[in-house]
């Protein structure tokens, strides 16, 4: 238990994030390394006969023979040593530890091939390793090795190992001790690079697949972004629809009513009637084909430069509305109060539309629905605790044209009416009044939160 503390601490304390594999290379990988396999095999032996031409090898024909084997079974791992790379790196530290311990200890030893080869794979197992404690394990080892060799070396053979001669004498430091100090640099340096290479690489790999789970993070929420804002305009088209024409679709149906009444009685109101159904009418269909010229000028907005005919219906506008309502038959009182001057018309166009949009269906409803001959509209701005609130209220003192268990009338206008107050911050209540005969809607929205609409 406590050999697997240490073995966490310090796989931990070399990566990131010790949990991590890296992607296993492609196949194409595989194959690079085959040939690069193949082509050190090739320098392995060039450097081999260049050796034993210069003499370098001796003229012991067993220590010349394992010379060329053993260069050439050390690079053999090369073949797999991004493919199994923790097998590789251990058949080429027998390789370099076994012989030598063996007192089997041939020249390639010393030559660069052979050195660089091992370096190389002790890059690779850091760098592509996939069981992090097992590669940090066998690293720890061969550094444990490298280390009792260089005590048994030093101990064994001191000076000699460098075939130091007498001018060395004459140097500052004791040549015992130069000889220790320059197999640690030599080995620290040569063992430290490799590791330092090989972490740098797995890093690396870590950041840039980090990098790119983050980026197709940041595609699926810009994709999830663009689904949201096209649902959100979906449901403004879909109440813009909805309250501007529709409202115009209720004068019609309750005029083509009326019309049909008179029509016999009272042909002259028969004909106003008629005319304010054809007002409705085109009225409507211009501001359907407004909000869809609008919704292709959002598509296309290079051609649409300086064309937008749609203008969204301000407060301003309010009393051309009840003008149109009370061609319904019914009279409706408006009442405007403000905390300070003209506060009501410097809230934001978006908050303006809205409440025109919610007072206007909050009239279709009693148009539809109710026997009123009276409905107040009530405007008025509020500062309650230092906070501005806005409230609309919408009273009309009609009974109900349909029974309780009527259910052929939807709630698509209240529920527009509760989103939109919502969507401002707000609220929405309505219902029967309690002491009197009518229906009620009252909305309050906050004055700051139509400031950032």
């Amino acid at each position: 238990m406590e050999h697997h503390g240490i073995a966490q601490y310090l796989r931990k304390s070399v990566d990131i994030d010790p949990d991590w594999q890296r992607p296993v290379p492609s196949e194409q990988s595989f194959r690079y390394d085959l040939w690069l396999s193949l082509v050190a095999s090739l320098l392995a032996l060039i450097s081999s006969a260049s050796y034993q031409s210069l003499g370098l090898f001796g003229d012991d024909h067993q220590e010349i023979l394992w010379s060329y084997i053993l260069a050439q079974l050390m690079v053999l791992p090369l073949t797999v040593r991004r493919r199994y790379p923790l097998t590789a790196f251990a058949v080429a530290t027998l390789i370099f530890f076994v012989p030598p311990s063996l007192t089997v200890s041939p020249p390639i030893y010393f030559t660069l091939i052979f050195q660089v080869t091992y370096l190389f794979l002790l890059y690779t197992v850091i760098a592509w390793g996939q069981d992090r404690k097992l590669v940090w394990m066998s690293v720890y080892i061969v550094i444990f090795l490298t280390i009792v060799w260089i005590i048994i070396a030093w101990t064994l053979h001191g000076v000699a190992l460098f075939n130091v001669n007498e001018l060395a004498q004459n140097g500052p430091i004791d040549s015992s001790l130069a000889t220790l100090l320059t197999l640690c640099i030599n080995n620290g340096m040569y063992f430290g690079s490799g590791i330092a290479l090989g972490r740098i690489s797995w890093i690396r790999a870590y950041q840039s697949e980090i990098l790119e789970n983050q980026r197709h993070e940041l595609e699926q929420q810009s994709e999830q972004i663009a689904q949201d804002r096209v649902v959100r305009e979906r449901l403004r088209v879909a109440r813009e629809l909805h309250d501007s024409v529709g409202h115009h679709i209720s004068v019609i149906s309750v005029q083509s009513g009326a019309a049909r009444r008179l029509l016999n009685r009272y042909p002259d109101k028969a004909v106003d009637a008629l005319q304010n159904v054809e007002q409705s009418a085109s009225t409507a269909i211009t501001e359907m084909r407004s909000i869809v010229r609008l919704l292709r000028q959002d598509r296309e907005p290079s051609k649409a430069q300086g064309n937008i005919s749609y203008s969204e219906p301000t407060l301003e506008q309010l009393q051309q509305l009840f003008i149109e309502v009370e061609a319904s038959g019914f009279q409706v009182e408006y009442l405007k109060s403000e905390h300070e001057e003209k506060f009501l018309a410097k809230i934001p166009q978006g908050t303006q539309n809205s409440i025109y949009r919610m007072i206007q269906e909050s009239l279709n409803n009693v148009r539809r629905h109710s026997l009123a001959r009276t409905v107040h509209v009530i405007l008025r701005s509020v500062e309650v605790n230092q906070r501005v609130w806005i409230e609309i209220e919408v009273i009309d003192d009609g009974c109900s044209q349909k029974k309780p268990a009527d259910k052929s009338s939807s709630n698509y206008g209240l529920c527009g009416i509760k989103e939109r107050a919502e969507a401002l911050g707000g609220s929405a209540t309505y219902g029967h009044r309690a002491n009197a005969q009518g229906w009620f809607v009252y909305i309050r929205i906050p004055e700051r939160h139509s400031e950032n609409t």
